[in-house]
């Protein structure tokens, strides 16, 4: 099955953050962290029902190399992101946001 990719206005506003908290850390390291943000989400793309389920809808994966969750849930065709959140803000930001 193909399925479209969508992701929610927070999600964009998510990696846009997390990568300038990376590049400034370590120069390169925002980049390091899109490619293998990129490399999960195409893993889910691919396999959408792999991952684990946190509630009813939604589903998270953590990102290699970086203690990152992409959250997401699957409709008919399309796969929605919802967050792109450090593990240590996740419980709470995902709280918030999901309400």
């Amino acid at each position: 099955m193909i399925y479209e990719l969508f992701f929610t206005e927070d999600t964009l506003e998510d990696i846009k953050e997390s990568y300038t908290w990376h590049e400034e850390q370590k120069e390169g390291l925002g980049e390091e962290f899109l490619l293998c943000m990129d490399k999960r989400i195409e893993n889910i793309v691919s396999n959408p029902y792999l991952y684990q389920q946190i509630d009813k809808e939604t589903r998270a994966v953590i990102i290699p190399r970086f203690p990152y969750r992409v959250l997401y849930f699957v409709v008919s065709k399309r796969i929605i992101i919802q967050g792109v959140l450090s593990m240590s803000r996740t419980s709470q930001s995902w709280t918030k946001r999901n309400k």
